[in-house]
């Protein structure tokens, strides 16, 4: 578990912004075609949810979405997972200098607690909404060959499965010394410890800060900067350990302008923000004199 989703546990859950899986037939079909629905899915938890000030113009329901990569797919999956998504009726896509922009058509399969969102956009533009037909029709024609273009071939990951149990019990039959286990025992406990030790610096660190759903924002926000959509737990912490030489407030203030700038979308990472930090000169920033409770890094 990941100090970000150990954070994200330990904060107030009810309060954060949120997306409901439905359990509906639509959402049974769709699971049938997984390029589409983990593509999906990447736009429900990327979504804007507010219509806060974002340099981007992004409306509620809509998301700067990144390459294949960032979705786990081959490029050719990528990009027909768009294309039947669009076919499905559950979102659109649009090219822009700034990336793909993803607009959700309804909360069909994912409803992501948005603001103002349509209850189905798709419909609202005049467009088909997406059916169980609709969605039934297209993933019945999902085979094994529709898998293996998105790099899953489960022959191979048997296959795969097998040759690791037997080299498994090849290493067990030639017998590790004793020496060795210990060995492996103590780098183990060694490991154990230091991760401990990271996790109780990292809310240690995290206490002088009243407002968690902000640093939460900031590290989601950095996350946002990585094609993978992820960031390490040595980053957070370094973080961390850099925030602590300036006053709460202005910690707190270079946040603020760092998401509402909309500069995560624009690919600029931890460094950025903490330029802004140690420029900050007390100014308040437009329009923000003190957090508002329900925005979001997507806000």
């Amino acid at each position: 578990m990941t100090l970000l989703t150990l954070f994200r546990d330990r904060g107030t859950a009810l309060s954060e912004p949120f997306i409901k899986f439905m359990r509906s037939r639509e959402a049974e079909q769709l699971m049938g075609d997984p390029a589409a629905f983990t593509l999906l899915a990447q736009i429900a938890y990327r979504a804007k949810r507010t219509n806060g000030v974002c340099m981007t113009s992004l409306e509620p329901g809509q998301a700067l979405i990144g390459d294949h990569k960032s979705v786990g797919l081959t490029q050719k999956a990528y990009r027909l997972a768009k294309k039947r998504l669009e076919k499905y009726g559950l979102a659109t896509f649009q090219g822009t200098n700034k990336g793909t922009i993803a607009s959700m058509q309804n909360g069909l399969i994912f409803e992501i607690n948005a603001e103002n969102l349509p209850e189905n956009r798709g419909q609202a533009r005049g467009k088909q909404g997406a059916s169980q037909e609709t969605i039934q029709g297209a993933s019945s024609n999902i085979d094994e060959n529709n898998l293996n273009s998105i790099g899953y071939n489960k022959n191979k990951v048997l296959e795969g499965q097998a040759e690791g149990q037997s080299k498994e019990t090849q290493g067990v039959s030639d017998g590790a010394t004793n020496k060795n286990k210990e060995e492996r025992n103590n780098n183990l406990s060694a490991n154990s410890a230091k991760a401990d030790s990271q996790v109780s610096e990292f809310f240690e660190l995290l206490k002088r800060y009243p407002d968690h759903r902000l640093i939460q924002d900031a590290f989601s926000a950095i996350a946002v900067t990585r094609k993978s959509g992820k960031v390490s737990d040595s980053i957070l912490l370094a973080e961390l350990r850099y925030w602590d030489q300036f006053s709460v407030e202005k910690v707190e203030r270079s946040i603020l302008a760092y998401i509402d700038g909309c500069h995560h979308l624009d690919g600029k990472k931890e460094n950025y923000l903490r330029g802004i930090m140690r420029n900050d000169n007390g100014a308040a920033i437009k329009g923000h004199g003190q957090h508002h409770g329900g925005s979001s890094i997507v806000s």
